[in-house]
């Protein structure tokens, strides 16, 4: 697994039986919290034995908005563009098309923010978490939420706990399903 978090694009061929995800960073997210995102969403996939290549590209309003070629593309947004997606405060991501097998995932960067500070969690912790989540959505297309774990719906003291701990994973059916969707993309 390898992970790249840059101001400027990084591309290199991804292995073919890997999932690529390109995190794009318009929320400017400080570079320790989003290293620490990348890190723990590589450790979510790594438990799973789920080879993943990620690049984070920072963005700035003035970016043009492309689509890279990847399994899944991540875009975390600031307030003011997630508040425009989503109105819902509880809300951390969203994947349009998710119940068909979409392939964009938006994070709500000050959200999860705030969340950490609510728990007292480290902020790029909880937000590799949620990015790991949303790319869940978007690798198990047509599943509802999980009644626990990583694919569970609501952010609240127990799933807190278990990400200090290091417990919210993919279950062992969720992790099954992703290989297939990775075998039936290459």
């Amino acid at each position: 697994m390898s992970s790249t978090v840059s101001s400027a694009p990084v591309r290199a061929a991804a292995a073919p039986d890997s999932i690529t995800i390109d995190v794009r960073d318009y929320a400017l997210v400080a570079r320790v919290p989003m290293t620490a995102a990348a890190r723990r969403l590589e450790e979510i996939f790594q438990t799973g034995r789920l080879p993943v290549r990620l690049t984070v590209d920072r963005q700035d309003s003035s970016s043009p908005q492309r689509l890279a070629v990847a399994s899944v593309t991540v875009i975390v947004y600031p307030r003011l563009r997630g508040e425009s997606i989503a109105s819902e405060p509880n809300v951390l991501g969203w994947v349009p098309g998710g119940t068909t097998g979409g392939r964009i995932a938006y994070v709500f960067a000050s959200r999860i923010e705030d969340e950490a500070r609510r728990h007292g969690v480290d902020y790029g912790r909880l937000l590799g978490t949620v990015l790991a989540h949303e790319v869940g959505h978007v690798l198990l297309p047509g599943r509802p939420h999980a009644s626990a774990g990583l694919m569970r719906a609501v952010c609240d003291a127990k799933q807190i706990r278990q990400l200090i701990v290091g417990g919210l994973e993919f279950t062992a059916e969720e992790t099954a399903v992703i290989r297939k969707v990775m075998l039936a993309s290459h």
